[in-house]
This record gives C-alpha cells, structure tokens and sequence, in this order.
C-alpha cells in the first residue's frame, strides 16, 4: 500500500516535469493596452465633454444673443416713449404758462398748486393722444407706432428672410389673432398717480439659427415734474437800473466829439408819467400826456437788456426819433406813439391801449418776437386797474363793490376806446411790418374819436355838451381813410324837410334839429338823438352796405346812427359827421368784411384811397411803405378782436382778414384780465403778482404801509423816503466818509477800499416830502390821525396798541441832481426825491431811483452793473451800522441781488433746469419667457 502511494505521487511528478515553464513577461503588454484604452477613453470623454460644454457655451451665447437683441428693440421703444415723453412735456408746459388763468383773487401757493395741477392734466391728455389706437378709442395703444420706433430691423445686418422680429401684445394662454391683440394691447390712465401704463407688450426675436428670445413687460410713462417760476415778493432790485417817478426824458441837442447821441439802457426800467411842464420845445409845453419815455426830436433810445421795461403811461416818439425794445426785453405801458420817427419793438410787448402811428409822414414800425395788445372793456373793468380807469366800484366779476385798492383821488372816468388794445394808422408812407412776430393778440377795437372835437356852439362849454361817445369799428388793425365805410350814405338821410348829406356843416344840421345857443346840455343831446332818427331811414337798402338795410347789417335799434362833431376852428362851428352805430363787436366786424371783400368795385375804391396813406418810400427804410402781416396760421399764436388789414404799397392791394373765434372766449379776457393785473403790480413794485402785494408793511416807528394802495408807484414801494430823509435831516454836515452838499440836500458816501470806494448819493433834492410820524402810543385807547396805508402813510393799529400820528412836511432843495463823467466814476447808487440829470455821453453804471423826472442828454447810457450796486446798497454808512439799504422797504432781505436760489435736492449733481426724461419711462412687472 505504501509503495502503490510512492509511485503515484513519482508519476505525478514526473507529469509535472514534462510540463512547460510558466513566465510574467506579457502582463506588461496588457497592462500598457489597458492603460492606453483607458487614457483614449478619458480623453475621449474629456473631449466630448468639452465638445458639449462648447456647444452648450455657444448656445447660451446665441440665446444671449438673441435677447440681448430683443431687448434692444424693447429700449428702442423706450426711448422712443421718451420723446413722447419730452414732446408731451415741452407742449403741456407751453399751453399753461400761454393759456392757464387762475381766478385773480386766488393766493399765489394756490396759484401754483392750479397750475402744476393743469399741466398734468395737459400732459395725460396730450400722451394718451400721442399713443391711443384710433381717435376714438382711448384705452388703447397703438403697436403699430410702438413698432416704427424699432430700427434694428432696418440695418444691414439684419437678414430678414432668415431672422425675425414681432412686436405685439399677445398674452399667455391667449390667441394671438390681430383682433386679439389689438384687444390686449391696453393702455391704463391714472390722474390721480400721474401716469400711463402700456400693458402686456411682448418683444419677440428669432435669429438665424433658430435662437429665439421672448420679453413680456408693461411700461409706466410718469409726467414729469415740473418748475413753474414762483413769484417773489420783492423785485430784481440789483439788475434794476432806473426808476423814475415821473417819467423819463430824452431830450434835445447835438452830440459832440465822438459821441453818436444814442441814449441807451441796459437793466430793468420802471418810468411814471412825465409832467407836462417838462415836454418844452423853445420854452414853449408841446401838450403830450400820459407820457412815461419821451423822445425828442432826433433822439434815439436804445433798451438792450433788462427783464422789464414798465411804463405807466405811453412811449411817444417826436419827429425823426428812434426807439429800439430789443428782443432780449420785455415792455409794458400803456400805448406807443410814432409821429414821423421810428420804433423797433423786437422782443415781448404788452400794451393795454393802442400802438398808434400818429398824422406824419414816412413813420416806421417793426414788431417781432411776441406783441400782446390785451385791453378790452371787459377785462380792464374786471382788474384792479378799474379805479385809476374811472370805475371804482367796479369788481373783479363785474359787479359794484367797494373791495377795490384804497386811493385818496378821484379818476377821470376813461372812454370805450382808451381800455381798447388796437393799432391805428393816421400817418401817410408808413410801413408797418408785423411778418416777423411769433405771437400776436389783439384784444380791442378801432374807435372814431369823438370826445375831443365835439362842438355845438351852445351856451355851455363843449366838454358838456353834443356827443362824447366814440364810435366802434370792426377793426383791430386799419388805417384812419377805412372809417369812411362806417358813414351813412346820403342816399339813407331824409331829404323832405332839407338837402342833407354825410357830413354837413354845422349851421345846417343847427338849423334842421333845432339847436339853439340857449339849450341846456340836456336838450341838445335829446335833440341830438331825435333829429338822427328823423332823417336816417333804416329800412331802404344801399349800395354801399350790399343791398341792405341799415336794420339787416345790425346797426343798433334805438341808435343806428351816432352824430360826431368836428371843429374846423373857424368860427362856422365845423362840419357834423353820421356814423353807423354797431353795438355789436362781431356785427361791426361783419359789416366790415362784407364791405371790403364782398364787393369789388368799393374794396377798389378803398384801396385807392388806401394809397394816399402808403405812396412813396419811408423816411427810415427803403422799402415801400405798407402794412406786411403773415397769413394767420403762421403765426404760433394768433387771436385779434376784430377785422386786420394789410395792405402791399408796391400793388396797392389790400387785404382784410376776420376776427378769430376766441375773441369772445372766456378764457382769452381771463388771460387778458390777468395781464391787467400784472401791469398793475409791476406799476407798484415790480412784481408779477398783485397777491404778492402786501397790505401791510411796517416801518421802524410800527407804521403801515400799504403796497397795494392806487396811488402808490414803485418809488414808493421801494425806498423808504421817510427814513431817509430824516437821516439827511439829521446829517447836515461833512463827517467821516459822508460828505454833505447844501445846494443839493444830498448826502455822498464813499465806501471802503475792500468795496472799491465806490459812492452812494441820498438826497432830498424835491420840492418837498410829506409823510406821517408817530407823535405818542398808547395802550388801550388813543386817537389817531392820517390815512391808514394811504400814499401819504397812515396810522396803525396792532392789537390793543394805538399809534397816534401827524402829518410832517420837510422842505427839499427843488434842485435837480447832475451826473457828470467825474461824478459818474465811483457812483454806483442815487436815492433821491427830485430830478437827476444824466449829462451828454457820460455812462452810468448802477442804480438810479428818483421820485422825479430823469433826464438824458444826447450820448447818455444807464448800464446796469448789479455786483458794484450791491456792495453800494450794503455798505456801511457810519459807526452805527446805517447803510442804504435801511432807507429801502425790507431792504435787509436784498442780499446782493435776490435772484439768486439755491437746490436742496437730493439729486444735487443734477441740474435743476436740466429734465432727465428717461427717470420717467420705466418697465413694469418685466419678465423674460
């Protein structure tokens, strides 16, 4: 058994010698091919990881792309909103500040809060306007508009067979048929958040490759804020140069060396009416009235700069003078006079009576910029300037009520004709150019003149007695010879008891009413008015008023006819005229247009007669002498009361366009009611406002003045005489700085070296001042004397304290103050109560304020030079710290010039004038899909 198990296992291991021998050498080779394998297929996953990471990268560019692309055409939008925006803005601001009219008794904060209050309203409605669908659907917006404004579409690179671009306003969930979309594009108008809101606007782009990109949003048009200018209480005193409290004189004489004899003016005017005394010509009065500037014969003014030019009377040209307004200037005043000179008004002109081209010859008037003829009957007995128009108790809506300005004087009652804004021709070769304005309103009518030349040669004076009332035209711009169309024809005067005509001489028309020297002024004008409807019939028809009647053109029933008297100053009493009577402004108009335009052969006949008034070439301008007016729709504004004639001198053509249909509007004699009442403030204080006007200003005793006061002037309303003439009276005599001048009653003071030494002169150069002063106060009871806020001062109350008061006069020098050149050097500031007399070529730099007339010689400037005027006004006077400013109402609120503001805003580095549109266009609920 052992043995068996031996051989067993030694043939076992013979088998396994037989057996070949086992080596490790291929287990590299399929190492390295598996580690090759494995490697190829990292870099291969590595690769195509890459690879996909390429092209989810290019993907995601293209898809950016894309939306980058949609939102472009989305702020293409947006900002084509935001010149919706700009231009809703610019033209909402422009129909406020030309048309709004707030009720004149409503406080300026008031005021401003109804005037930013129209301008939203203004500016919803003209966007919602701009972007509405249809002009009769509102509520919503217009894609198609919305779509021009993309201009990416347009480029060259856009390929728009393999790309496209759709504007819509398709919703989710929802068609997208063009009805549908029409419907959803809505448009939402909030008054109360002040904004527009385009819903559901949907962008769509789609590239080349197929990338699209999807943008929903609604966009939220905010109206912008806006600054109206607020009123100051106090006037631009440092940039004013002159204030004249009776007016100012240019007067005659020859300019030697190198002086050209051009008077000129540069800062803002305020002149009062001219006495006149003043107006001489070889020691003789020439008769002018109600003249604030006054230009001699061959004198020439110049007004260059200056916010305003206030005059409270009129601006009169003599013979072969010359007044230029330029366009940076406002003027206001109440009329223009031209006799043979020249007048330039170039920049805005506001005037309450007429612009009139007195008899002469060769008399030149150029209006451009914006010319504002605003006086109506209506509106100017609706303003405060009612009591110095002669209707005291006339109030703000018409009716008879005793809260008007307070006044101490009566006031001549004024005619239709002088509240009327017209421009009137009665010069031969006159050009009269309005082509270049922007802006023309002409409020009022033509009157034939009627007060001044009647006569009837009865037994009371001739202001008593035969016809005072002038006689309307229909027209706001003409020429004197077109008043012949208003005279009845003969062939309507009875001829059965007489051989009347139209006129007739006065013994005659005597005779055939029955006047006598012996009636009273009651019966001749009761005979006036009987002996008109005795001979005048009313029912036959004329030629020259097409074949009408004198019922059928609207004459007036009880009066068709209205008598004027003109004097030939002989003693035959003059000829007697008959006029057509027209009560009714239009029927006036009406009568007119039928008259020219409707009839050939007498608008020919008129044109004739026409060309005496424009033959020959204008003694100023080369041209031919005519009236030159633009077609009405060109002007940017252009609302006239009645009819307007132009007429070509080289054609000898005329022509005669209508009133326009706001001439009766109530919002047109608001906004001329309102001018009224800015003339009336501006006379006062040079403000804007009559509500910034105070009632009540104390002076250092605790006395009132009243701002407001009729008989109050700028003067006035700005230097405190009182005070300063009691500081005269009190510094009689030469110490430290102040030097004191008998002859004048003037006090000079020099400034320090730090404020150049310039000089300030004070003087009580009038005949004399009038004021009251505080005698004694009392607690409790106590009399008082004087007119509470009167122009003479008045006495004061304040709570249980009264102030007993008399009246004071302190006599001045009635000496008129000179300035010569040496004087001029260093003078920056004169405050007197007298005249001042610039004389010939010496330039003024700084600020005049005289109570009386200041006079220019030939060559004289007043230039305005506000930083010298101010270190004047503050300087200090005398160790006590007096300086001129305390002999100026509220003169410490002056501080060198009060224009100056500052911004408070947040958005300090914003300029405050400066609207940055895109705040005010933003995206709302913005989604990209």
């Amino acid at each position: 058994m052992l043995q068996r198990v031996r051989k067993v296992s030694e043939n076992t291991m013979e088998k396994k010698k037989d057996l070949p021998e086992k080596s490790n050498s291929g287990f590299s080779l399929i190492t390295v091919i598996l580690a090759v394998g494995l490697v190829g297929i990292l870099v291969m996953l590595i690769a195509y990881m890459v690879i996909a990471n390429f092209r989810m990268k290019m993907s995601g560019l293209r898809e950016k792309d894309a939306f980058y692309t949609a939102e472009r055409a989305l702020e293409e939008i947006r900002t084509g909103l935001q010149e919706d925006v700009a231009e809703a803005m610019s033209e909402a601001y422009t129909n406020v500040m030309e048309s709004y009219n707030e009720n004149v008794k409503t406080g300026d904060v008031t005021m401003d809060v109804q005037r930013q209050a129209a301008y939203e309203r203004e500016f919803l409605s003209i966007l919602q306007t701009r972007l509405r669908v249809s002009n009769t659907n509102n509520t919503h917006y217009n894609i198609a508009k919305l779509r021009e404004y993309v201009d990416l579409d347009k480029e060259d690179s856009f390929d728009s067979e393999k790309e496209s671009l759709i504007v819509t306003a398709a919703a989710d969930g929802e068609s997208s048929s063009s009805s549908a979309v029409a419907d959803r594009a809505k448009m939402t108008v909030s008054y109360t958040k002040k904004n527009i809101t385009i819903k559901n606007l949907k962008v769509m782009y789609v590239d080349a490759r197929g990338y699209a990109a999807i943008i929903r949003t609604n966009i939220q048009l905010d109206v912008p804020p806006i600054q109206y200018p607020t009123p100051s209480t106090l006037p631009d005193l440092m940039n004013m140069i002159v204030v004249a409290g009776k007016g100012i004189y240019c007067a005659s004489g020859n300019a030697t060396g190198t002086q050209t004899g051009d008077n000129e003016i540069q800062g803002s005017v305020y002149a009062g009416i001219l006495p006149e005394d003043k107006l001489k010509v070889n020691g003789q009065a020439i008769g002018v009235k109600d003249a604030s500037i006054y230009l001699a014969s061959g004198r020439t003014l110049n007004i260059s700069k200056g916010e305003r030019t206030v005059c409270a009377g009129e601006v009169t040209l003599a013979q072969n003078s010359a007044f230029y307004s330029l366009a940076e200037t406002t003027l206001w005043a109440q009329g223009v006079n031209v006799t043979s000179a020249k007048a330039e008004l170039l920049g805005k002109t506001y005037l309450s009576d007429d612009l009139t081209i007195k008899a002469g010859t060769g008399s030149y008037v150029k209006l451009a910029g914006e010319y504002y003829g605003y006086g109506d009957v209506e509106s100017a007995l609706k303003s405060h300037n009612s009591v110095e128009y002669g209707y005291p108790n006339q109030s703000q809506n018409g009716t008879d009520t005793a809260q008007t300005p307070s006044t101490t004087k009566t006031y001549e009652k004024k005619t239709a004709s002088a509240l009327s804004s017209a421009i009137t021709i009665n010069g031969k070769s006159t050009t009269l150019d309005l082509s270049n304005l922007d802006r023309l309103l002409l409020a009022g009518k033509n009157y034939i003149a009627s007060k001044a030349l009647s006569k009837t040669n009865s037994s009371e004076t001739d202001s008593n007695t035969g016809n005072s009332d002038d006689v309307m035209t229909g027209e706001s711009l003409t020429v004197k010879g077109t008043q012949l169309a208003y005279l009845v024809p003969d062939s309507l005067l009875e001829t059965g008891t007489g051989d009347y005509h139209n006129p007739m001489d006065y013994n005659t028309y005597a005779n055939g009413a029955g006047i006598k020297k012996t009636d009273t002024a009651k019966e001749v004008q009761e005979k006036i008015k009987a002996f008109a409807k005795k001979i005048v019939k009313t029912d036959k028809t004329a030629k020259s008023l097409g074949n009408q009647t004198l019922k059928q053109i609207g004459v007036d029933e009880d009066e068709p006819v209205q008598t004027v008297f003109y004097s030939d100053g002989g003693g035959a009493g003059g000829y007697v005229y008959f006029y057509l009577n027209f009560t009714d402004e239009k029927k006036a108009s009406d009568f007119m247009q039928t008259y020219y335009n409707n009839n050939p052969s007498l608008k020919k006949a008129m044109n004739g007669y026409l060309s005496f008034y424009f033959k020959g070439q204008d003694s100023f301008e080369k041209n031919t002498s005519g009236i030159y007016v633009k077609d009405p729709s060109a002007y940017l504004r252009y609302i006239v009361g009645g009819n307007v004639l132009s007429y070509d001198g080289s054609t000898q053509s005329g022509k005669l366009d209508g009133a326009t249909t706001e001439e009766t509007s109530t919002a047109v004699t608001e906004e001329e009611t309102s001018y009224q009442n800015m003339w009336y403030a501006l006379k006062r204080k040079m403000i804007g406002s009559y509500d910034l006007l105070k009632k009540e200003v104390k002076d250092s005793e605790g006395l009132v003045h009243d701002e407001t006061a009729v008989d109050r002037d700028v003067f006035d309303n700005l230097v405190n005489e009182k005070e300063m003439v009691q500081f005269i009276e009190k510094h009689r005599k030469t110490e430290g700085n102040l030097r004191y001048d008998k002859d004048e009653n003037s006090c000079t003071f020099t400034a320090s070296d730090d404020d150049g030494g310039l000089q300030t002169i004070m003087a009580h150069n009038g005949k004399n001042s009038t004021f009251l002063v505080k005698e004694k106060s009392t607690s409790g009871t106590g009399e008082t004397s004087g007119l509470s806020g009167s122009a003479t001062g008045g006495s004061s109350t304040s709570g249980a304290e009264q102030i007993k008061t008399k009246e004071t006069t302190v006599q001045g020098a009635d000496k008129e103050l000179v300035i010569d050149a040496k004087r001029a050097e260093k003078l920056r500031l004169v405050v007197c109560t007298g005249d001042v007399r610039i004389k010939e070529g010496v330039e003024f730099y700084g600020i005049i304020m005289a109570r009386g007339t200041i006079t220019l010689e030939p060559g004289a400037k007043l230039l305005s030079s506000p930083l010298d005027a101010a270190k004047a006004f503050q300087s200090q006077v005398n160790d006590s710290g007096t300086s001129p400013k305390d002999f100026f109402w509220e003169g410490d609120k002056y501080v060198l010039g009060n224009s100056q503001t500052s911004n408070n805003d947040k958005d300090s580095d914003k300029d405050s004038s400066v609207y940055h549109v895109e705040d005010y266009v933003t995206y709302k609920n913005w989604k990209k899909l």
